[in-house]
């Protein structure tokens, strides 16, 4: 079974607890919204693997279906890394006024290469959480932030998150 697979399957019985749960009219608690986004993350991570290269432009259409496809998430980002390591684009999608506004977080007003959702899964190599932050510039709530670095051998190529609104 490949890894695509696995997070697939992962996916689908994380997001089955979750629909119960709102099936049966309880609010899923942030822990089961934390497992959605972990399994969530990692297929759209692993998709965007085996998918590369792909247009920058092309993923705010993507990032959007994600978001339809998991309506408890508020908001995602893919950071695309040049050759140098450094961000050239990062479209980022977010719920707004019962639709959606796209950003590039890569302008130079957003301070990306300061972001700690944008560092730390670069440091370690592997997926991380933020604590809860104001996201100033970008989605402009309260937050939390999952992100997985997305590798080619040991290159990293690309960094995508998704959001969690939280209450301050």
């Amino acid at each position: 079974m490949t890894m695509r697979q696995l997070s697939l399957i992962t996916t689908l019985s994380v997001m089955l607890v979750v629909s119960t749960a709102a099936l049966a009219g309880e609010k899923p608690t942030l822990d089961e919204l934390k497992a959605e986004v972990v399994a969530a993350l990692d297929g759209l991570a692993a998709e965007i693997e085996t998918g590369w290269p792909v247009a920058p432009d092309s993923l705010p259409a993507r990032l959007r279906a994600y978001l339809d496809a998991h309506g408890a998430f508020y908001g995602a980002a893919v950071a695309v890394l040049g050759d140098d390591g450094k961000a050239v684009a990062s479209p980022y999608v977010y719920r707004a006024g019962g639709g959606y506004k796209t950003l590039d977080l890569a302008a130079p007003s957003y301070g990306l290469e300061t972001q700690g959702w944008f560092t730390r899964p670069l440091a370690a190599k592997a997926g991380t959480w933020t604590e809860p932050y104001f996201d100033e510039g970008g989605g402009g709530v309260w937050m939390i932030t999952r992100s997985v670095p997305v590798l080619r051998g040991n290159r990293i190529f690309a960094v995508v998150t998704t959001d969690l609104a939280v209450e301050r």
